[in-house]
């Protein structure tokens, strides 16, 4: 039972990595965009966005390089 949770949580760490790596990809292209109003205009807030998914991606490659170096342990 508990292998198959690691599992599990293993198949979804990198479905979840890949994920956030289509989204950035999304945003560093220009496919998708972000904005805020401010006093009334618009203003584009994807660097922030890419800032924001580059950090989350950067977590989610350390959690599945932990989890690979300790499944076998």
């Amino acid at each position: 039972m508990i292998m198959r949770i690691v599992r599990e949580t293993e198949v979804y760490l990198c479905e979840f990595r890949d994920q956030l790596a289509s989204d950035l990809e999304e945003y560093e292209t220009g496919r998708r965009t972000s904005g805020l109003l401010r006093n009334g205009l618009h203003h584009d807030d994807s660097q922030n966005r890419i800032a924001e998914l580059r950090r989350r991606l950067a977590r989610a490659d350390n959690l599945i390089a932990t989890y690979q170096k300790y499944k076998d342990a």
